[in-house]
């Protein structure tokens, strides 16, 4: 299974060879494993023939690209097919692909994505909005992910929103958090201990960071 991002910057590119690095479906299990996880749900263009679906980056957002690997759901895959070129919902995890031909993990294929990261799917329809069709106003990404979390993060030229959460468990790979003043207050108690984030991804130039990824969080739990 896996996910590809478009432009992948590179912090987040080191994920293929991370070691640690474990994403699953199963969020609960992997609260009760002390894992980290990243767990999408997203709404975007899907390509049968390429086998990604893309979430349109917003004004000052960059868009991102997922590789979808169906090898646990053959089932979904047949239905995505008449989905082609239609803005679908997709939820599911990231996960790492494996070159030993790791059970139940992909198969590294760099055609499909540099990362070495696909999305792992539970569910892919067409997207349906509450009114009018379906449009790049309406893609996203949200996100729910476990990690631990760190707080007063400074950064060359302030290029930092002063919060990070740790995505694989030798603390290479990170994603910044933008928090308000509660959930800051949370997160600074919590400073260096795992936590449960969810907001919405989004992918922001930057300066030194070519491409910054960014949790733009709506709830924050300390573990």
């Amino acid at each position: 299974m896996s996910v590809r991002f478009n432009g992948l910057p590179h912090r987040l590119a080191g994920l293929v060879i991370a070691a640690g690095l474990v994403f699953s479906v199963a969020g609960e299990n992997c609260r009760v494993q002390n894992r980290q996880y990243v767990q999408l749900s997203v709404v975007g263009k899907y390509s049968a023939a390429r086998g990604t679906i893309t979430a349109a980056g917003k004004p000052k957002q960059v868009a991102a690209e997922f590789a979808i690997d169906f090898g646990k759901s053959p089932q979904l895959e047949g239905a995505a097919t008449a989905l082609d070129g239609k803005t679908v919902s997709v939820r599911g995890a990231l996960v790492q692909c494996s070159k030993q031909g790791k059970k139940g993990a992909p198969k590294c294929d760099r055609e499909r994505t540099r990362s070495g990261l696909f999305l792992q799917p539970v569910s892919i329809k067409e997207y349906e909005p509450r009114s009018g069709k379906p449009s790049s106003k309406d893609h996203g990404v949200s996100v729910v992910c476990r990690g631990l979390i760190h707080t007063d993060v400074v950064a060359l030229g302030g290029e930092t929103t002063g919060a990070t959460i740790e995505l694989t468990s030798d603390g290479q790979q990170t994603w910044e958090l933008e928090l308000k003043n509660r959930e800051l207050e949370v997160a600074r108690k919590a400073n260096g201990r795992p936590v449960v984030v969810s907001g919405a991804l989004e992918v922001r130039n930057g300066i030194a960071i070519r491409e910054r990824w960014i949790v733009v969080v709506r709830n924050l739990s300390a573990l």
